[in-house]
């Protein structure tokens, strides 16, 4: 071949390429819709200063994806519909652009990754370094070998069998990847891009910078190359309607394999009635040493209102024969919410500074003890109830913080003065209301209470001394303990070994007092039985527990064998 022709070949190849160039650059930005999450408004703010427009979504379901070309999700934990989960795969399938941000990767909150055969994010890293893993990828075009992000850490990824990691943290573990999901493409990164330092104010949403946002840009870039919007709409109803059918059968084979396993727990339930249900609602790993024989039954307002209202002499005997239906039904205890040990006290107790409920006082008679003497008749055991709440008349017990300001309404279980008040309340119910022999001991409600709302501001002194009797080590200087006491439920970090250290000092001092408890109800011949676990059929009440400080109290066990501390 001549140099001539060669030449001709060249320029040609050239004038092609100069061409694609100026198509693409020429071609319509995608159309990007951000779900409201962590990081929404600063990427937002990002590609409009690109020259990009991005809608925030309040929603992923699939009529709200097709609208757009990419769709990004920033750090969100868990999705509230199975539903949408499904929509963001068929978008994917279909030809779309996901992007998944920190713990959207299928970190905190997830069961899965949404696109397990690509990438899973594993655990976290307090780092903000990045690197350039495949630099003539198009995600990495223009991005400096190494750069900084904003957020003070990133999640790590698994990368699985069909991803490709295109960027990596200081320590080489991945931090970003990407691949193919049916006709669309996926990134998976670690990053909470658009969250960062705010003008020294803290963490808030914050426009990336430098290699972020490039990597931002190209990311937004890569995934709608597919222009999913400006398919034919013909062709893109036959893909959906392909894909939707494929995952209805996906989906319907999962949730015939989640019924097959509920209705083994049922079963299961169903031969050990108390054990099975009692661990399917706790938090402990292992069941506890002993489980206490008999079907126990929480029973209160009935009981209270009926012989409130008409007398413990014309309905006692209609009390006696609800219980009598109990025992048949194979109940063997009833757990009564007494009240006690400081406030709302349902029976006429003569302790000193009480407070009584509104039974005992509008009825004027001593519930408790009728009501063991109907158990009595039966053949029915009994247990009184202890709450934590503590309000009108209790401000002596309540939780204070570091300076003596009361935080909350609350049992403090470190006060001395409370279990002074427990033993008091002991003796009387041992001696005045244990007559019949059948009233068994106390139930210690919900004591989590006290792990959630006492932060132990004020407890760094004996914190450190906790740390080095039990690891030989106090915290360092910068830890900066009393600012992150400060922030109660909002320190929620797993990862952090003093973290973890301090879940465990907290939890000493609930320990600490079932035991004095324990022990002394023992010694008059009482038993105490302590609430281990969260109930599950109560998710609004409970809903800001759940979030934050009941993963804390569930992690300590967990934690304390997966990791060091």
């Amino acid at each position: 071949m001549s140099a001539h022709i060669r030449r001709l070949m060249l320029a040609a190849g050239g004038i092609c390429l100069s061409l694609a160039a100026l198509a693409a650059a020429n071609a319509p930005a995608p159309r990007v819709g951000i779900f409201d999450s962590t990081g929404a408004q600063g990427m937002r703010a990002a590609l409009a200063a690109a020259g990009m427009t991005a809608e925030i979504l309040t929603d992923l379901e699939a009529e709200t994806l097709f609208r757009h070309d990419v769709i990004v999700l920033g750090s969100v934990k868990g999705l509230p519909y199975r539903r949408w989960e499904n929509a963001l795969k068929l978008f994917a399938q279909c030809g779309g652009g996901v992007l998944l941000s920190h713990d959207a990767t299928g970190f905190r909150g997830w069961t899965d990754s949404l696109f397990p055969d690509l990438f899973k994010g594993t655990a976290r890293a307090r780092s903000k370094q990045a690197a350039v893993v495949l630099p003539d990828h198009p995600l990495n075009a223009g991005v400096p070998v190494k750069f900084p992000h904003g957020y003070f850490d990133h999640v790590l990824l698994e990368a699985r069998s069909a991803g490709t990691v295109v960027l990596a943290d200081a320590e080489n573990q991945p931090l970003a990847v990407c691949g193919a999901a049916g006709q669309g493409r996926v990134l998976g990164c670690g990053m909470i891009i658009g969250f960062a330092e705010v003008d020294g104010q803290g963490q808030g949403e914050q426009a990336p910078a430098g290699g972020e946002l490039q990597f931002l840009l190209n990311a937004v870039n890569w995934l709608g190359e597919n222009a999913l919007t400006r398919l034919p709409p013909a062709e893109l109803a036959a893909r959906r309607s392909r894909l939707e059918n494929a995952l209805a059968l996906q989906a319907a084979a999962q949730v015939a394999a989640e019924e097959a396993a509920d209705a083994k727990q049922q079963s299961d339930r169903r031969k050990d009635w108390f054990a099975e249900s009692m661990m399917s609602e706790q938090v402990f790993v292992h069941p506890p040493v002993e489980i206490l024989p008999g079907r126990f039954f929480m029973f209160e307002g009935v009981f209270v209102s009926v012989v409130g209202r008409h007398g413990v002499g014309r309905e006692y005997g209609e009390i006696v024969g609800i219980l009598r239906q109990l025992k048949w039904l194979g109940v063997t205890d009833i757990i009564t919410h007494s009240g006690g040990p400081v406030v709302n006290f349902r029976y006429l107790s003569k302790l000193p500074d009480i407070s009584f409920s509104s039974y005992a006082k509008g009825y004027g008679f001593d519930y408790l003890e009728v009501l063991l003497k109907a158990c009595q008749a039966v053949g029915l055991n009994v247990w009184g109830f202890w709450h934590p709440v503590c309000k009108e008349g209790g401000e002596a017990y309540h939780i204070h913080d570091g300076r003596g300001k009361t935080y909350a309404k609350y049992l403090d279980i470190k006060n001395p003065a409370l279990l002074e008040r427990c033993r008091q309340c002991i003796d009387e119910l041992a001696e005045r209301y244990n007559v019949h022999g059948n009233f068994k001991g106390i139930f210690l409600d919900e004591l989590w209470h006290a792990f959630i709302y006492d932060r132990m501001e004020g407890e760094t002194g004996r914190f450190a001394d906790f740390c080095r009797q039990r690891f030989g080590e106090a915290p360092p200087a910068d830890l900066d303990l009393a600012a992150k006491l400060a922030l109660g439920r909002e320190w929620h970090d797993p990862a952090d070994v003093w973290w973890r250290r301090y879940a465990l000092f907290r939890n000493t001092f609930t320990v600490d007092y079932i035991r004095a408890v324990t022990e002394y109800a023992n010694s008059k011949g009482l038993q105490i039985m302590p609430q281990i676990g969260f109930g599950r059929l109560v998710p609004g009440a409970w809903r800001h527990v759940q979030s934050g400080a009941r993963r804390q109290y569930s992690l300590v066990v967990r934690i304390a064998q997966q990791q060091p501390l």
